[in-house]
């Protein structure tokens, strides 16, 4: 059960890890985008863009999910690698708590 414990919540985190991934792409390519107007700049692979619409009388910017693949497969990479760390460390301390109760 604490396992199971531990798979959850690194899956939470990894979660977490995703969307500010997403927002710190977003960031960057907001701040890698030269001043130009009619200008679109993606970051992580496709999955985030920010562009520049120039109209008559304003400027439009819009930000976005670009490749939806991409940002799932950024997700479950994510998800993966907390939910093993969790999992690692978890195994870690009870094997660690074993030994020690042992002696």
């Amino acid at each position: 059960m604490k396992a199971f414990k531990a798979a959850v919540i690194g899956a939470g985190i990894g979660a977490v890890l995703w969307a500010t991934l997403l927002v710190g792409g977003l960031l960057y390519a907001m701040f890698t985008t030269p001043g130009y107007v009619n200008q679109r700049t993606s970051a992580l692979w496709g999955a985030v863009y920010f562009e520049t619409i120039q109209h008559d009388t304003y400027a439009d910017m819009v930000i976005g999910l670009g490749n939806v693949q991409v940002a799932y497969i950024l997700l479950l990479t994510c998800i993966l690698a907390c939910t093993g760390v969790g999992l690692l460390v978890n195994h870690c301390h009870h094997k660690q708590f074993a030994s020690n109760r042992s002696l």
